[in-house]
């Protein structure tokens, strides 16, 4: 091959690559969210760390706890080093009733850190697109306050990229602490 070629081609081949790592992050998200204090935020704002994320809402009856349950133990899991780059970020399925201070109080007594989680609550269509972008379902129970929803836990790397998801509840977090372990930040 022409000796030109292959710095042309290196170099085509890294802005691919780096476009394609962009277009797939979930930081290109424009929306806005409050989180557990009330303060404004964009999901960009999660950059530079890796990030484990998911969605419940605070007055679920069923799965959303062992949801919680499965953070916490992939947090747990983790080594000292590790645990304290890595975010947590939970997003309420429940725009109406899931306000900073129900979330704020969700979050107490869940006895979560809150300088590695954030909660997170958004307009209904900011919440559909995100719920879009990490392949999660949800829909109201007409005449209810309960949602149905999909059970996931996503991994993101440094950039917002969709790593490795947890699907279900009451997983072995080994695959997740092993995810994140080899994140490079980490």
């Amino acid at each position: 091959m022409n000796r030109q070629i292959i710095p042309v081609l290196a170099m085509i081949f890294s802005v691919y690559t780096f476009a394609q790592e962009h277009t797939n992050s979930i930081y290109n998200l424009k929306s806005r969210f409050q989180d557990q204090e009330g303060q404004e935020r964009t999901l960009s704002e999660l950059r530079g760390s890796p990030v484990v994320m998911a969605m419940v809402f605070t007055k679920c009856k069923s799965s959303c706890s062992l949801t919680m349950q499965d953070l916490k133990a992939i947090e747990k899991g983790l080594p000292p080093k590790t645990r304290e780059q890595v975010r947590f970020a939970v997003f309420s399925f429940d725009s109406k009733n899931d306000t900073p201070k129900a979330l704020k109080e969700f979050a107490q007594k869940e006895h979560v850190d809150l300088k590695r989680w954030t909660f997170f609550h958004g307009s209904p269509s900011d919440i559909r697109q995100l719920a879009a972008l990490l392949g999660i379902r949800f829909k109201k129970i007409e005449n209810s306050d309960q949602y149905q929803h999909s059970n996931v836990i996503s991994i993101l790397d440094t950039r917002g990229v969709k790593i490795y998801q947890q699907i279900g509840v009451r997983h072995d977090p080994a695959k997740s602490i092993e995810t994140l372990q080899k994140i490079d930040a980490v």
